[in-house]
């Protein structure tokens, strides 16, 4: 017998709470046991470590618990459709010099965290000192956003909402090994960023409908530019205008003017071999017949003659 969606909040919601005690239990257990440990040894290390995996499963359950809720049958066919086609209509519309970067998480209460902290940071750059966890932050290419948007669903039967999804450009000396990149992640993944600090590099911070609202309030509380976060089908839009030259003028008005020269060159070389690009303050005055045009759209700059 098919449950309702009511029944399968409370059987989530008590899924969640059984873990959430396991987890406390451990907690407990592995706090008493460090006591006895002498704290230069191996073990008590090995212990330490425990008790942050612990701890980090245990917020990750608070949020669970805070975000759970009755699910929506259109929320959940929109979700089934995003990892069905979402990963071929990146591959297809970001051009192939593009380096941009794709890291998904499927916790919203954890995506609320990173908003918080400034942006995607490795352990090192938090100050923790994680020895058995990766030391860079995991992402895809365009190649394979598939694993970031698996990465960012978090289940349709969860009763959870859909995480995120950060597309963001790496580090120039980064780029490179991006742009290589074939199989299911970029090979040892690539150093954080900061979005306060940096925003030029956040793109776009990709979620459903649901969850728009929350992620732009979030974004606003911590300093993180609110009007980068899209739905797919928006982001997609957006990437779409700025390729055929549609997006508004009036988007060109804070252009960082030496991000966006050095992106062009660098992302589109043969599209601008040996030509100049032209970035004028005048932004109503029309551009001669055959100057390239310059399009910011929400942080990723394109050629807009780009095929």
């Amino acid at each position: 017998m098919v449950k309702t969606g009511e029944e399968l909040f409370e059987i989530k919601r008590n899924f969640y709470n059984l873990q959430l005690d396991r987890v406390n239990n451990f907690i407990d257990k592995y706090t008493s046991k460090i006591t006895s440990l002498d704290p230069e040894s191996h073990s008590y290390a090995r212990v330490q470590q425990e008790i942050k995996t612990y701890e980090a499963k245990r917020e990750e359950l608070k949020g669970n618990l805070e975000f759970a809720r009755i699910p929506n049958e259109k929320d959940s066919s929109n979700r089934i459709d995003i990892m069905k086609e979402f990963p071929k209509q990146i591959k297809d519309s970001i051009p192939d010099g593009c380096p941009i970067v794709f890291h998904g998480n499927d916790n919203i209460g954890k995506v609320r965290e990173i908003l918080k902290s400034g942006g995607l940071l490795t352990p090192e750059q938090r100050g923790v000192n994680y020895t058995s966890f990766a030391t860079q932050i995991d992402v895809t290419s365009k190649n394979d956003i598939r694993v970031s948007c698996e990465y960012a669903e978090p289940g349709v039967d969860s009763c959870l909402p859909y995480g995120a999804i950060f597309a963001f450009m790496p580090e120039k000396v980064e780029e490179e090994k991006v742009l290589k990149s074939k199989g299911s992640e970029v090979e040892q993944g690539v150093n954080g960023v900061n979005f306060r600090e940096e925003p030029d590099r956040l793109i776009s911070i990709i979620t459903t409908l649901e969850n728009i609202s929350t992620i732009k309030q979030w974004c606003g509380e911590y300093g993180i530019p609110s009007n980068k976060v899209h739905t797919h089908e928006a982001f997609l839009e957006e990437v779409n205008d700025l390729i055929n030259g549609k997006t508004e003028p009036s988007k060109v008005e804070n252009l960082d003017k030496g991000f966006l020269k050095d992106q062009q060159k660098e992302l589109f070389p043969d599209e601008y071999s040996n030509k100049e690009i032209s970035i004028d303050n005048n932004i109503d005055e029309p551009q001669q017949e055959n100057e390239e045009e310059e399009e910011e759209g929400f942080g990723l700059k394109f050629n807009a003659d780009h095929n």
